[in-house]
């Protein structure tokens, strides 16, 4: 609404400015012509203006998305509530990476190999922890958006009509979220750069994603490196789900996106791990 009137506003004040324009230049030209004739003909004067509301000259039409018969207008909740889950959810780098950090430094990652357990399932064992960390903080911000924030007079959250597909998409993003912390944990040796590199990163890609500037409000070139943030590819999901009501086959790529982030932010982990620990 704020956009819509704003945008109104300045067209009905270039479309005011248009039409004096040419209220003179009809006056101008009308009095001209009697100067010229010496004498006033019948009906002289400037002929009124032609009823011109903005129906006539400039209309705004919005378009929706629908789901059945209703109507699904994303507002500013389905934007910030996941916006600024997958925020948080990323900010996991912080706590994982310094956890991998003072493992390495104190020797207990060194003691731990030393264990009949494989490294895979060590590696796992912090994956599963840390993913749950991450969907619990996703369960507070959704119980906010649904319960909390109608309190405060915003619309409710509106959770889409699949369950399925909300867990899947939020799984898929824990995982890219605690696939970057093991990538910023082992590519690190200290705790205070790490944390530091990692906070800012998130920051960053979640202002290219369109976390806190939708992504259409962006200029162009931006718009184009949007498409490589991984926060991105959630909130994409996230409103496919609450704004569009789409199921698990419409967000899919984002989906495989996310999991791909993940696979190859652990693997690289992974490999620079294993070079830590051979040297």
């Amino acid at each position: 609404p704020a956009f819509r009137s704003a945008l109104m506003s300045s067209l009905r004040l270039f479309l005011a400015g248009l039409e004096r324009d040419i209220l003179l230049k009809a006056l101008s030209d009308r009095i001209g012509s009697e100067v010229e004739k010496g004498r006033p003909g019948p009906g002289a004067g400037v002929e009124g203006p032609k009823e011109t509301g903005e129906n006539h000259l400039v209309a705004l039409r919005e378009g929706a998305p629908r789901m059945g018969n209703s109507r699904l207008i994303p507002n500013a909740v389905q934007h910030n509530v996941p916006a600024w889950t997958l925020f948080g959810m990323f900010f996991i780098v912080v706590p994982l990476s310094g956890s991998m950090i003072n493992e390495r430094t104190l020797g207990v990652w060194a003691r731990v190999l030393t264990t009949p357990a494989s490294p895979f399932f060590l590696m796992a064992g912090k994956i599963v922890f840390y993913l749950c960390v991450c969907l619990v903080q996703m369960g507070l911000m959704l119980l906010l958006g649904v319960f909390v924030l109608p309190l405060l007079g915003l619309p409710a959250l509106q959770l889409g009509t699949s369950g399925l597909t909300v867990v899947m998409v939020g799984i898929s993003s824990g995982l890219a979220a605690v696939g970057f912390g093991l990538l910023v944990g082992s590519l690190w040796s200290r705790q205070a750069p790490a944390a530091m590199f990692g906070a800012i990163f998130v920051v960053i890609m979640a202002a290219l994603g369109g976390l806190m500037v939708p992504v259409f409000l962006m200029p162009r070139v931006l718009r184009a490196i949007s498409v490589f943030s991984p926060l991105g590819w959630g909130l994409d999901a996230f409103h496919d789900v609450f704004a569009r009501g789409a199921g698990l086959r419409q967000v899919a790529p984002d989906v495989l996106l996310l999991l791909a982030f993940f696979t190859a932010a652990t693997a690289v982990s992974v490999l620079v791990l294993k070079r830590r620990t051979q040297q």
